[in-house]
């Protein structure tokens, strides 16, 4: 007995739809243009930074004169450190968080640090809890941040015993210095 040979087509033959592939391949072509628009935008803005860096290094080089004593140099470079001190936003910050204290709180010493950005505060309150209540609005100012209670000392030999307080806080160097 002779049968005929059976054939196996292993092989499924369905048919996708052609519209659920065209959009696939447009969600994916999507997909890569927005990653190399994020990339590229990406690189911009590093060299925007690299550049920002690369002029801010160029104006902190110091370049020695070819002729001049080295004191005069100095005194040059340390009064060009000084004019670029944000006198005008500090200043007005300490007067406006002082007028803010009604008079709990008087400053004494005011010494600005141009290589580090800080300044030194020395002052008088009359209580401690004054004191914290000044280096909080320093802490909220607009051109001082970091503002820092160092130390405190409640000062015995006088009648009302004033708190002495040293603070520092740091300065934007960037900041405009009028």
């Amino acid at each position: 007995m002779n049968r005929p040979a059976l054939q196996l087509d292993f092989v499924a033959h369905r048919r996708r739809p052609r519209a659920l592939s065209a959009l696939l391949l447009a969600a994916g072509v999507v997909a890569v243009a927005s990653v190399g628009l994020q990339v590229r935008s990406d690189r911009n803005e590093m060299a925007g930074v690299e550049l920002r860096l690369a002029r801010i290094a160029a104006l902190d080089r110091r370049v020695a004169p070819v002729s001049g004593d080295t004191a005069t140099v100095e005194f040059a470079i340390k009064a060009a450190a000084e004019l670029r001190t944000p006198w005008a936003g500090m200043l007005a910050d300490l007067e406006q968080a002082s007028v803010a204290s009604k008079d709990d709180v008087a400053l004494l010493v005011i010494e600005p640090d141009p290589v580090l950005h800080k300044v030194r505060v020395l002052a008088e309150a009359r209580s401690l809890a004054a004191a914290l209540a000044y280096v909080q609005r320093l802490q909220n100012s607009g051109s001082l941040r970091n503002a820092l209670l160092e130390s405190h000392e409640i000062r015995t030999d006088e009648a009302e015993r004033p708190v002495r307080v040293q603070i520092t806080a740091a300065w934007q160097p960037g900041a405009k210095a009028t």
